[in-house]
């Protein structure tokens, strides 16, 4: 860590952190104290409740509002709630922003009954929520008014949900709603038994807003404006701000707030004329998460998240430097016995760039499982075997996936047809991932 002066900094306040949320429990995390509705509140009464929304999501037959600053009326007194779930099953017009008030009957999480289950309390005190009700009535407030960043968190809904549209008009509701899921996160449209059939195959993953697709994007767009311009901070900065719209878009998770950290790094480096050092960025990420959300630490989707990376960065390399010795150390010799010109030698190096790049992606993708093995098992209890070598070929396809979506979305506005025939290799891609479903 002596070249690493950052990175040595941020895993002392990671270890801190760490040893604070596990040993403190609820004297050091405020989100695992019982919120006054725990204390007060019996599970299935009635309450009568105001808050401001700040996120929403449509479901099939309701939608979901996030509240923040709630208040909830007992016994003449105000009890001060810091978020809470309200479910809407005759889906009011409601904007990001609003103030509302909300009567209807009080749910309360449990923890999880017999290990290994679904602790949905856990779940939802990392995200500062506490209960959630079932909506009798709702009105809205004549006086709330929205700020900027709502005005802009509702321009960016409408837009994802005009996108989801359009993606599923062209190509059907089926693969319309998978892809979907990839690019704008939006699974709650998309079948339940294709969605089991994703994770049981063990690439359930890619219908997931992971660091993959972020850096996809982010890194992308950085590209193209820095090469349209020949200026690194003119496209530094809108590559942030475009990645930063996007995450607005889809939602803040783990994976997002790691790959823009990252992602920061990467893009300050080149605009800094310094080298960008990936394990510096990883655990300044892994500062970031954990400042936001200290609970991280007990979810799956951290571990997994931050293992992947890890993988890449540090067992990925030796295991791809070791094949990599072995095959040219096996085959230089027999490539130097040959005539230099001759159609043999060339035939032979071309074959041997092939396996080259076989062997490293398979050596990549055992070394990545091999780190996040241990957690798949201690958080899902199960393992497909054959996982990591079909995540061989659909990671890559999932990349010209995203590609293909991305740019037939928006050459949809000038050049229809070539959008049309994007959208058919896309379902092509689609049929291919699932073996021809």
């Amino acid at each position: 860590m002596r070249n690493r002066p950052l990175c040595g900094v941020c895993l002392f306040i990671c270890l801190v952190i760490s040893i604070g949320t596990v040993c403190g429990g609820e004297k050091f995390i405020k989100e695992l104290r019982p919120s006054a509705a725990e204390l007060y509140l019996q599970d299935e009464e009635d309450v009568l409740l105001t808050g401001r929304v700040y996120q929403k999501a449509d479901k099939e037959k309701y939608q979901v509002l996030y509240l923040k600053d709630n208040s909830i009326l007992y016994h003449q007194q105000s009890l001060k709630e810091s978020r809470f779930i309200i479910y809407d099953e005759e889906k009011h017009e409601t904007d990001i922003g609003d103030i509302l008030i909300i009567s209807g009957e009080i749910s309360l999480f449990e923890n999880a009954r017999n290990p290994g289950n679904f602790d949905s309390k856990l779940y939802y005190q990392k995200q500062d929520i506490h209960g959630s009700v079932w909506a009798k009535s709702i009105q809205k407030q004549k006086n709330g008014s929205h700020t900027f960043y709502e005005d802009m968190k509702n321009k960016l809904y409408r837009f994802r949900k005009e996108w989801m549209s359009y993606l599923c008009k062209m190509m059907g509701a089926k693969d319309g709603n998978t892809l979907s899921a990839m690019i704008l996160g939006e699974k709650a449209e998309m079948e339940q038994e294709l969605r089991e059939l994703y994770q049981v195959n063990g690439i359930g993953h890619i219908l997931s807003i992971s660091g993959l697709h972020l850096s996809f994007i982010g890194i992308g767009m950085y590209k193209l404006i820095r090469r349209m311009t020949g200026s690194y901070p003119i496209g530094g900065v809108f590559g942030i701000l475009f990645l930063m719209l996007y995450i607005l878009m889809v939602g803040f998770t783990v994976s997002a707030v790691r790959a823009l950290v990252m992602f920061l790094f990467r893009v300050g480096a080149d605009m800094a004329g310094r080298h960008y050092d990936a394990p510096t960025a990883l655990s300044a990420a892994v500062v970031a998460v954990l400042v936001w959300r200290p609970l991280s630490l007990y979810d799956g989707g951290f571990w997994l998240s931050f293992g992947a990376v890890l993988a890449v960065l540090a067992v990925v390399p030796v295991v791809q430097e070791e094949i990599s010795v072995y095959t040219l150390h096996n085959n230089g010799q027999q490539v130097k016995t040959e005539a230099d010109g001759s159609l043999s030698v060339y035939l032979t190096r071309f074959w041997e760039y092939v396996r080259q790049v076989i062997l490293q992606g398979l050596t990549a993708s055992v070394g990545i499982n091999l780190v996040i093995f241990p957690i798949l098992l201690y958080y899902f209890f199960e393992f497909p075997l054959y996982s990591f070598i079909l995540n061989l070929f659909v990671i890559p396809l999932m990349s010209i996936l995203l590609f293909l979506g991305m740019v037939g979305s928006l050459l949809a506005m000038w050049f229809a047809p070539i959008s049309t025939l994007l959208f058919w290799i896309c379902s092509k891609i689609l049929w291919v991932s699932m073996y021809g479903r």
